[in-house]
């Protein structure tokens, strides 16, 4: 392996960890904002959603997945929105929340970039018989000869 190979590498998880991070605290965020004086700004019901969509977003980042991780982001956005709307989240509580998911979201490019590998395969025909003269194919024993 190359330097440069070990390099990528080591940037990809140290970018990965970092991602991780920042979902972490997010996470950690999401379960504050439950924690009003003036009563809770999330229900347990959303609350319960939620730390559920924010550890699907959390561990597709660490497993590098950008496309999972910003599917999660949608999803968990889509849920605050029902929530609020159906009074288990307050605005206050939805509009931190969804300020974070785009602090998250801008941060997906940290990251890897997704790698494809691409795999061919070459079939060989068999060799046709069909072609003509005599390759060594004739009669044998057929008594003729010396």
């Amino acid at each position: 392996m190359t330097g440069t190979a070990r390099a990528c590498r080591g940037s990809d998880a140290t970018a990965r960890k970092a991602a991780t991070r920042l979902l972490a605290v997010f996470g950690v965020m999401v379960m504050a904002v439950g924690c009003g004086s003036s009563g809770p700004a999330i229900t347990r019901t959303a609350a319960a959603q939620l730390q559920a969509d924010v550890s699907a977003i959390r561990a597709a980042a660490a497993a590098g997945d950008r496309a999972a991780a910003a599917t999660g982001l949608d999803t968990l956005r889509r849920h605050v929105t029902a929530f609020q709307q159906a009074g288990q989240v307050s605005s206050a509580a939805a509009t931190r929340i969804v300020q974070s998911v785009g602090v998250v979201s801008a941060n997906l490019v940290l990251l890897p970039a997704p790698t494809t590998t691409t795999t061919t395969s070459t079939t060989v025909a068999p060799a046709s018989d069909s072609g003509s003269g005599s390759h060594g194919h004739g009669h044998q024993g057929d008594g003729g000869g010396d």
